[in-house]
């Protein structure tokens, strides 16, 4: 089994086998990029979570899909326009959280969602990311494609 204390790179190197993504968490099992749903993809043993990530009003990284909290929870509005506090009372949880909650234990697909912009995004990912020292535990990723030369003007 792969030493989740290793890196990104050293997983991607000599795994040796294919590697298993925990897709918004154990999205089958809980509901999508829940604390619930990650705390699942680690005793199921996955190799790395795939998070969904977007900026709270406050400027906060919080864990969610969609642009809107309609299908995954039970409020109404643009991600974008609610807080951070607003967004945990609702289950979605905050970047930091997860990724502390996986430290040590697993590696880590951040995607950054943007809808347009992103500078505020990147450098807010990367600021957590950096505070919790998990440089090489992450793997950036946007469809977003402005979005990566941003991420790596602020990356080490």
């Amino acid at each position: 089994m792969f030493d989740h204390a290793s890196s990104f790179r050293a997983l991607l190197e000599n795994a040796g086998r294919p590697l298993v993504g925990a897709h918004r968490g154990a999205s089958a099992d809980y509901p999508e990029n829940t604390s619930a749903a990650f705390a699942a993809a680690a005793a199921q043993g996955a190799d790395f979570w795939e998070i969904d990530v977007r900026l709270s009003a406050d400027g906060v990284p919080v864990v969610i899909h969609d642009a809107t909290v309609e299908r995954t929870t039970r409020g109404r509005g643009a991600v974008a326009r609610m807080t951070a506090t607003m967004l945990e009372g609702l289950g979605v949880p905050a970047l930091a959280t997860v990724l502390a909650m996986g430290a040590g234990r697993t590696l880590f697909n951040v995607e950054l969602k943007a809808d347009g912009g992103g500078d505020d995004l990147a450098a807010a990912v990367m600021s957590v990311i950096g505070a919790l020292r998990l440089t090489d535990k992450v793997l950036v990723s946007s469809f977003d494609h402005g979005m990566l030369p941003r991420v790596k003007a602020l990356s080490p």
